[in-house]
């Protein structure tokens, strides 16, 4: 099951609603930009651990550690609405609700 989450929550990664993401290889992702087409101010690099279903980040900001925080929010924030949207679709698979 948690090779098929992180299928899902790959697909939700792709298509959120905040960042543009650029997949890399080795489920490695680059946020290259906002959903809003407005220019980030850092960049951010991500790494989905399909074996146990871990998401680690680095992030960098050219103004230091402090604004890096609030960036880190922001992706935080997106990264936790798509681990949202993955278990619900999970649990609506588990219960019948939802056909692959």
């Amino acid at each position: 099951e948690v090779e098929e989450g992180c299928h899902i929550l790959d697909a939700e990664l792709r298509k959120n609603d905040s960042f543009v993401l650029e997949p890399l290889p080795g489920a490695m992702y680059f946020v290259s930009g906002s959903s809003e087409n407005v220019p980030i101010d850092f960049w951010c690099l991500m790494h989905l651990q399909n074996s146990t279903g871990n998401i680690s980040a680095q992030i960098y900001h050219p103004d230091g550690q402090h604004a890096a925080m609030i960036a880190m929010s922001r992706v935080h924030d997106a990264l936790c609405n798509c681990i949202h949207r993955t278990n619900q679709r999970l649990l609506l698979k588990r219960y019948g609700f939802l056909v692959s």
